[in-house]
This record gives structure tokens, sequence and C-alpha cells, in this order.
């Protein structure tokens, strides 16, 4: 698909949400993985809640919570790790 629409090809909007959602599930996996991999003290360095936040098609911003009342709760070193 991408390289479809790298050369200059049609696109169908099924195929550029397929685009649009592989590179924001890679974008997410690589910011959660550096997270994880982090020496130190990752509520000092991230300051990052259970949460995601992303912008809608109109400019909304949405916030999605990871886990209950994520937003809440910011991630440490201990319950980073914890499945």
């Amino acid at each position: 698909m991408l390289q479809r629409l790298v050369s200059g090809c049609q696109v169908a909007v099924a195929e550029w949400h397929d685009i649009v959602v592989d590179m924001l599930q890679q974008t997410l996996a690589q910011g959660l993985q550096g997270l994880l991999d982090h020496d130190g003290d990752v509520s000092e360095a991230f300051m990052q809640p259970f949460s995601i936040a992303v912008v809608d098609v109109f400019g909304v911003p949405q916030v999605h919570n990871l886990k209950e009342n994520g937003d809440e709760i910011i991630v440490t070193n201990d319950t980073a790790q914890v499945r």
C-alpha cells in the first residue's frame, strides 16, 4: 500500500485508514518501548500518565486511558513493568 502511495497511484480511503493506523501503532509501540528501556527514573524523565492523547480529524484532543483513571496515575519504574 505504502509503495502505491509513494509511486503516485490513487489510494482508497480505506487504504489511507490502514496506513495511518499502522503508523500510529508503530509510533505508540516505539514510545512505550522507549519508556520500558529507559535507564533512570521514568516518572521524572517522562511524567507520563497511563493514558495517551490524540487529536481527532476535527482537531479536538481525545484522551484514552490505558487503565482505569489512567490520566490521574503517573507511570513509575515499578508500575511500567506490571502486566
